[in-house]
């Protein structure tokens, strides 16, 4: 006969599996958004986007690497990026709630320095949707920017 679950790891199972964790989720599936936007950024700025895929980069080098096709640094924006990453791993790799409070409040410190009119009166459940919103919406000027300077119209000639 198989031999029972120990009832420590049943109730950790029921406690973190069985029930659904709305915020957990938004930052889960925010970040992947993020990432899949900043791969879509590296795509359209490399001439052979599958040397990159093998490089097998994690989020922070993607990260640095888009930093790197900037014009001009956007340090407080990157700044919430990564700190939506901790907050993410935090969630993903540890049960520890104690990780995961001081990961909340130094995600809502820095959203605060950098959105202080948006964030201010909200509650992690609403301001992770604005920090994610507002972090799309910037990567996809930066696309935009990035887009005007590899591409210029015809007859204009290419700043660096």
């Amino acid at each position: 006969m198989a031999e029972q679950i120990p009832n420590k790891y049943r109730d950790a199972f029921t406690e973190h599996v069985a029930r659904v964790d709305a915020y957990a989720a938004a930052v889960l599936r925010g970040h992947l958004v993020l990432e899949q936007q900043i791969n879509d950024v590296i795509e359209a700025s490399v001439s052979n986007y599958e040397f990159i895929e093998q490089a097998n980069l994690g989020f922070f080098q993607k990260v640095a690497l888009v930093r790197s096709f900037c014009t001009y640094d956007h340090a407080t924006f990157w700044e919430l990026v990564l700190a939506i990453n901790s907050l993410r791993n935090a969630l993903a790799h540890s049960l520890d709630p104690r990780r995961r409070t001081a990961q909340v409040a130094k995600f809502e410190s820095t959203l605060l320095a950098q959105l202080p009119d948006h964030a201010q009166d909200q509650v992690p459940e609403t301001s992770i949707f604005v920090a994610l919103g507002y972090c799309s919406g910037y990567l996809e000027s930066i696309g935009r920017e990035l887009a005007k300077r590899l591409n210029p119209p015809e007859g204009t000639s290419q700043s660096t």
